[in-house]
């Protein structure tokens, strides 16, 4: 099979991190619960953890990083511990946004009046900077851009929004799910960020972490255990204990930094290889008249249609000749709104380290079978 869905899970999985999360199912412990030396050491090895990926991340004193489930589990933690207590507030979104920030939002809106506005590109394909700082009212309370689409692999200018988010005192989340390991990141303007491990950071599904500024305190969306304050009925607001409930994914969380690391140590290596075979790809598909790309070169992310096939039948089609990629809207319905595909949908193709040369020519080979019989 050739596996181009790496936008929705990264195919290829160092040995590091299977080893890791195989080592911590064999040495189970509750890490923040125990107060004997194994689960005590344990707690020491996920604070090295923390304090690694801040690091890496150029995070500031205030922030704190708590580990999540998903990177959909943390922007609803950080949406809703932000505004759920706010009537009639205002937040500025992009079109390019994926429903793990649409639907909390929408919910808030129906709950709270929250007012939203929707930014699209206006003279590029991109949102500028300045579009944002038009939008700013009395009543903004929140700015969230995505940093990379999951449609089309548009790129957002999150140095300079969050430089304008400061000058007006506005919290900036950035959901990272799908720049993290491709794009630098830089937390010195930004507030809260999201991120996944499964992705382009080549960890394990079913764990995440965000990053949060403690300036802007967040409610609590989650309640029980914290291994701290255990006589207290309510839920402490101490980072990062009181805001991981429950028991951890231990072998998650050292698979999470097992990726990380990797990524990290092999970032420039890996996106070289990355974007150019996305490139080639990317050069070869323009080149066809029954095909129209919606992204650009340089990107991981390619999406495309058929001119006489929706995107369904299109993936038929390369599932049947093995080839494994991603149709429909994304979970992205207003980026797809904008591109006005909507009806048909999209494939999109994303490249990772499991792709080769060959992979790329056998998808072409077929690509130009199919831009012949339609």
């Amino acid at each position: 099979m050739i596996y181009l869905d790496n936008a929705a899970t990264s195919k290829y999985k160092p040995q590091a991190v299977i080893k890791a999360m195989t080592q911590n199912l064999e040495d189970s412990c509750n890490y923040s619960r125990g107060s004997y030396n194994e689960a005590l050491n344990k707690s020491l090895e996920i604070e090295h953890i923390r304090n690694f990926i801040k690091k890496s991340l150029n995070a500031q004193s205030y922030h704190e990083l708590i580990f999540t489930p998903s990177c959909t589990d943390g922007l609803n933690q950080i949406i809703f511990g932000l505004l759920s207590n706010i009537q009639n507030a205002h937040v500025i979104i992009t079109t390019f946004e994926h429903n793990a920030v649409l639907r909390p939002l929408y919910m808030l809106v129906k709950n709270n009046n929250l007012q939203i506005t929707v930014l699209r590109p206006e003279r590029t394909k991109y949102i500028e900077p300045n579009q944002i700082e038009r939008e700013i009212k009395d009543n903004t309370k929140l700015i969230i851009t995505t940093h990379m689409s999951n449609v089309t692999g548009t790129i957002t200018n999150i140095d300079r929004i969050g430089i304008i988010a400061k000058k007006y005192s506005i919290p900036y989340l950035v959901d990272v799910a799908q720049s993290i390991g491709h794009l630098k990141i830089d937390l010195k303007n930004i507030d809260f960020i999201s991120a996944p491990a499964h992705k382009s950071l080549h960890g394990p599904q079913g764990i995440g972490f965000i990053i949060a500024n403690k300036n802007y305190p967040l409610l609590h969306t989650r309640f029980g255990g914290s291994g701290i304050n255990g006589e207290s009925i309510y839920q402490p607001d101490i980072y990062p204990d009181g805001y991981e409930v429950g028991t951890q994914n231990t072998p998650g969380i050292f698979g999470l930094y097992e990726g990380f690391k990797f990524t990290y140590n092999n970032f420039n290596k890996i996106n070289e290889q990355i974007l150019f075979l996305s490139n080639i790809l990317y050069s070869e598909i323009k080149k066809l008249d029954n095909i129209i790309i919606y992204s650009e070169k340089n990107s991981p992310i390619i999406s495309l249609v058929h001119k006489s096939k929706d995107a369904s039948d299109l993936a038929n089609i390369l599932n049947q000749n093995n080839i494994a990629i991603r149709s429909g809207l994304h979970c992205a319905p207003l980026t797809h709104k904008y591109l006005k595909t909507s009806t048909s949908g999209l494939v999109r193709m994303s490249i990772g380290l499991n792709n080769t040369d060959k992979d790329i020519k056998n998808v072409l080979n077929l690509l130009h079978r199919l831009n012949r019989i339609y």
